[in-house]
């Protein structure tokens, strides 16, 4: 297979030559061999050997091909593959000058400066030594709240607040992250992020303040709302802590903690035929919110949902409700 691959790699390149191949091998006491082969000026393969598998990278100019055979499976990923070559080109060199050492019984003491001397020139391995943080990113999921009793049931006073749950959504756009490693598979995740959350009327009606107080605004008589809905919009600052893992040679990773959000905007929406009503006026909602938030995912899609431990409106200005929302996020997209 790994044949195959670097051969259709290669097709693509018609203009290369391939007339002379180098090969250079080297071999440590840590049982592992390095292997270059030199295709051409722009084509290099690079294959590495141990006793759990064995790896080759082919470079492409500054991109490549990593194809992974271990426990009797294969993989392959395409990346930019510049400076692990080049991390690899200067193993090799150093495994060939400290060769002799190795022989004396001094391998893995000679391995582990040989390790320090490339980590201290490119920084640690980044897939296995380097805590990158899953929070920036785009997601699209669905939104709600719940009653004091905990219910997404809206009865009795609460009747007008009702919502279309499967036209109920949240959009969440986040710019900006920073991972605070304690490991180098775990840390702290913060960042900025923007969070836009669509409420969809069920009823005939929409919301306005009256003496103050949130209550429901029915229809005009012989009017029936053809959309109706409230949207938010908040800034979202996060504090998390997040666990991560290999799974078949990518990151799979889980992470929890607390949310801020801070009230950007607002804005209630009504629409009958050709008719659109507006009104970015103030509607009590809480300026400041908290709440909890969590997420779990694979390689750069993620499951994420929030809760808001603070009410959706300020307290005894309007219905006790608590927003959550469930939905699906790129990734460091």
């Amino acid at each position: 297979m790994k044949k195959m691959l670097f051969l259709l790699a290669c097709a693509s390149l018609p203009f290369m030559s391939f007339a002379q191949t180098d090969s250079i091998k080297s071999e440590s006491s840590s049982n592992r061999n390095v292997e270059i082969k030199k295709i051409d000026s722009n084509v290099t393969e690079y294959k590495t050997v141990d006793e759990g598998g064995d790896t080759t990278r082919i470079r492409i100019g500054n991109k490549g091909i990593e194809i992974i055979e271990k426990n009797g499976k294969t993989s392959v990923d395409l990346k930019d593959l510049k400076e692990q070559i080049q991390r690899g080109k200067e193993e090799e060199e150093l495994n060939n000058k400290y060769g002799d050492f190795e022989k004396e019984d001094h391998g893995d003491k000679i391995e582990e400066m040989i390790q320090d001397k490339l980590d201290e020139k490119f920084g640690k391995r980044k897939h296995h030594n380097h805590f990158e943080p899953h929070w920036a990113g785009f997601g699209l999921g669905f939104n709600n709240y719940v009653n004091a009793s905990g219910s997404t049931s809206m009865t009795g006073s609460n009747a007008y607040m009702a919502l279309v749950p499967q036209k109920s959504f949240d959009i969440n756009l986040n710019i900006w992250e920073l991972g605070l490693p304690v490991s180098h598979n775990a840390g702290f995740v913060t960042g900025l992020g923007f969070m836009w959350n669509n409420y969809r009327f069920d009823g005939n009606n929409n919301i306005q303040k009256e003496n103050g107080i949130i209550v429901s605004r029915p229809a005009p008589e012989g009017i029936n709302y053809e959309l109706s809905k409230l949207r938010t919009t908040y800034l979202t600052l996060p504090l998390m802590f997040e666990v991560q893992g290999d799974i078949a040679n990518h990151t799979a990773y889980i992470s929890a903690g607390g949310q801020v959000g801070f009230l950007l905007g607002q804005k209630v929406r009504m629409e009958y035929g050709d008719n659109v009503s507006k009104s970015y006026s103030n509607k009590n909602l809480t300026p400041i919110t908290y709440g909890l938030t969590a997420r779990v995912g694979y390689r750069f899609l993620n499951i994420y949902a929030n809760y808001n431990l603070s009410p959706l409106f300020e307290k005894n200005k309007g219905p006790e409700l608590y927003p959550f929302s469930v939905g699906l996020m790129l990734a460091n997209f």
